[in-house]
């Protein structure tokens, strides 16, 4: 991707790297030389609470706490950050994870929860053969029902069962997500 990026964009001379928390202290500098074979020469890092908190244009001053809710295809995680002071170590103050809880309940999991509710609406028995058909076809699917979610607050798509030719609307709202994730 980086090569790519170099390549087509010949004026980006520089990359910024997101660190996670939890990275080992080789990290950074394994970045570095991947972005250096890439054939980027200036590379930069950040925590991934700094780049959070700079990517929604906020100033912490010293003593102000985030929490930060982030998951992704493997994980649910919490964590309070901590805005620090300026020292000798760090001039610009840093962000400080004090207190952070994960769990294996990624976008997966969320996905399978949906399904479950849609099948549910549906007056579907969720252990059937067929319901799991559709909730593999709601699984398979279910980017398109974000997609839809993104410009407007109700979202429907239509699964087929290829063995009985039944079609399931799979309808989901934003209210229903709120809910399913309550």
């Amino acid at each position: 991707i980086l090569s790519r990026a170099a390549r087509e964009y010949p004026g980006c001379s520089s990359v910024v790297f997101a660190i996670p928390p939890d990275a080992p202290a080789w990290y950074a500098g394994w970045l570095g030389n991947i972005a250096n074979t890439a054939g980027i020469r200036s590379w930069h890092t950040l925590t991934e609470p700094e780049a959070i908190v700079a990517g929604y244009g906020l100033s912490p001053e010293p003593g102000q706490v985030y929490l930060i809710v982030r998951w992704d295809e493997t994980d649910f995680s919490v964590s309070f950050v901590r805005s620090e002071a300026a020292s000798d170590h760090c001039p610009t103050g840093e962000l400080r994870v004090t207190g952070a809880a994960c769990d294996d309940t990624g976008c997966r999991a969320i996905d399978g929860w949906i399904a479950q509710d849609v099948l549910a609406r549906n007056h579907m028995k969720g252990t059937g053969a067929k319901a799991q058909r559709i909730h593999d076809g709601i699984t398979g699917r279910i980017g398109e029902l974000y997609g839809q979610l993104a410009a407007a607050d109700n979202a429907v798509i239509r699964i087929e069962d290829p063995l009985s030719g039944t079609t399931v609307p799979a309808r989901v709202s934003r209210e229903d997500i709120g809910r399913i994730l309550l």
